[in-house]
C-alpha cells in the first residue's frame, strides 16, 4: 500500500500511537475503576472495561475500512532541491 521509502515512518507512526494508548488505556482504567469501586460495584467497572476491549477491534477495523477503502499503491511526490 505504501512505497518501500515510506514504510518505516507509517510503522513508527502505528507504535507511536500502541504506546501512547499503553501510556492512557492503564490511567483511565484506574479511574472507572475507583469510580466503580466507590459506588460499591466493582464488577460494573470490568464490565465497562471488557465492554471497551471488546469494541476496541471492531471500532478499529470500521476506521481500518473507512480510510483505505481500497488496496492501491499510495504515490509520494518528491521535493527536489534547486541548486
Amino acid at each position: 500500500m505504501f512505497p518501500r521509502r515510506a514504510v518505516a515512518s507509517v510503522i513508527g507512526i502505528g507504535g507511536m500511537a500502541g504506546a501512547l494508548g499503553g501510556i492512557i488505556f492503564p490511567i483511565v482504567t484506574g479511574k472507572l475503576l475507583d469510580v466503580f469501586k466507590s459506588s460499591g460495584n466493582v464488577t460494573g467497572g470490568y464490565a465497562v472495561l471488557f465492554s471497551i476491549c471488546a469494541f476496541a477491534y471492531l471500532i478499529a477495523f470500521a476506521i481500518n475500512h473507512f480510510l483505505a477503502r481500497r488496496f492501491e499503491p499510495f504515490e509520494i511526490n518528491e521535493v527536489k532541491a534547486n541548486g
